[in-house]
């Protein structure tokens, strides 16, 4: 244990944030020092400026088991990337997303480069806080990566010791509105498009609040939506004639991101809603063969 906490405190000293492309470069090159000696295949990628890399037990593109996790954190202040214990506990930026998980994947593959079976990869990626197009969805969208099953420890602070099965779909938009604009002494010559972004919130929510499961496996399985930003107006005095803002929607329907987008544009015709980044939800059966053995 003393291993993989002293690992994890190094990475965590890393500011592998989207901003600092220096840091992004760093946290892959630690990675990959760590094999040195190591009888393991090592290819490094890039994408839109993202570095990645998938260390496996041999050269292929297809595996019994794939471990996967980033490197890459969300910003924090100085001091947060200086890791601390308390009470027993870790502190720092990518303590717990995900820089301790991915320090155990480290040591993992470093035991495993002794064995022939299961054939094994570890695809660690620096893109995931800003929507993982750039690893993840590269490699197995473009360069082809498949395996039987993926196991990805990222537990974002919950318990580590239980398989999550079924994990949230994502959808975040941009809704626009527009009004009309006119001299705040003098409100009712003009639109305000704030106050029709403020009804579009409520309505959103309360569609994506219908499509809750009714019988859901426990309270945090449901529907979400979480206004992240909100631009609008020039002048206090001025009715605001354009108003935007950005929403994250977390799914618990096996619907596609562009159903679920298609569903809100046909209720809400009356604005301008734009896809900014999508995931689909996961679904493991629990008969699946690991998960039964787990």
């Amino acid at each position: 244990m003393s291993d993989i906490l002293r690992t994890t405190k190094d990475l965590i000293k890393i500011r592998s944030t989207a901003e600092n492309p220096a840091g992004l470069e760093e946290v892959i090159d630690y990675a990959v020092s760590f094999f040195a000696g190591d009888d393991l295949s090592i290819r490094k990628y890039r994408r839109g400026g993202k570095p990645s890399v998938v260390i496996a037990t041999e050269e292929s593109l297809e595996y019994d088991i794939i471990l996967c996790g980033h490197l890459d954190v969300v910003p924090a202040e100085e001091e947060m990337f200086q890791p601390r214990l308390s009470d027993g506990k870790l502190f720092g930026r990518g303590a717990a997303d995900m820089k301790s998980g991915c320090a155990v994947l480290l040591h993992l593959m470093k035991e495993f480069a002794r064995r022939k079976k299961p054939s094994l990869a570890l695809i660690l990626t620096t893109d995931e806080e800003v929507g993982g197009r750039c690893g993840v969805g590269y490699l197995t969208g473009e360069v082809g990566y498949r395996a039987g099953a993926v196991i990805i420890p990222d537990c974002g602070g919950e318990s580590t010791s239980q398989l999550v099965l079924r994990n949230k779909g994502v959808l975040q938009i941009k809704v626009s509105a527009t009004g009309r604009s006119a001299h705040a002494s003098r409100p009712w010559e003009g639109e305000n498009a704030i106050e029709k972004l403020f009804e579009a919130a409520r309505k959103i929510k309360a569609i994506m609040a219908e499509k809750d499961e009714k019988d859901p496996p426990d309270e945090h399985w449901r529907n979400t939506v979480n206004i992240a930003s909100f631009q609008a107006g020039q002048a206090t005095n001025v009715v605001p004639d354009r108003a935007e803002m950005t929403l994250d929607i977390r799914f618990t329907s096996q619907d596609s991101p562009a159903e679920i987008l298609s569903y809100l544009k046909k209720r809400l015709p009356r604005y301008r809603l734009e896809k900014l980044l999508d995931g689909a939800g996961i679904f493991t059966s629990e008969d699946h063969p690991i998960v039964r053995k787990y």
